[in-house]
């Protein structure tokens, strides 16, 4: 039986792994004790997940009631939510800085009554005291 160059090497580059692997673990068990990093850092990852409850068309002359949820997947938020309304000619209509604590995932923000017809941007962005991480999150209310 004839094998080819390529499939010798893979057979001897997957044997000299296979061996690389075990080393470790033989030498471990040799000395009593399992081989540790000398400086292994854990990071904790919690994803989370920012929605923001608008309804899409709202009443010219109207003031709207935006929810924002921060949703965390194994631990409480803690940190710093801010929400920015800009209107359709640019101009800022609302900024407010909220803090979390834990206690709350869902804050409620109003607007002023919107006379201008036309696409409002609403920009929330939460920021993780915990972990420094940041999370923004977009969505557009028409007004009409």
């Amino acid at each position: 039986m004839k094998i080819s160059r390529n499939a010798m090497a893979v057979s001897v580059m997957t044997a000299a792994l296979y061996a690389a692997t075990l080393a470790p673990a033989a030498a471990a068990d040799d000395a009593g004790e399992p081989e540790v990093p000398p400086d292994s850092v854990i990071i904790e990852c919690f994803p989370q997940r920012l929605n923001i409850g608008v309804p899409a068309v709202q009443k010219q002359g109207t003031r709207a009631t935006v929810r924002v949820r921060v949703s965390p997947k194994g631990k409480a938020a803690v940190g710093t939510l801010t929400l920015r309304i800009k209107g359709p000619g640019g101009k800022h209509v609302k900024r407010a800085v909220a803090t979390l604590d834990g206690s709350a995932t869902t804050q409620t923000f109003r607007t002023k009554r919107l006379h201008k017809r036309g696409a409002y941007r609403i920009t929330v962005r939460f920021e993780d005291t915990a972990t420094g991480s940041g999370l923004t999150s977009n969505r557009t209310l028409r007004v009409r």
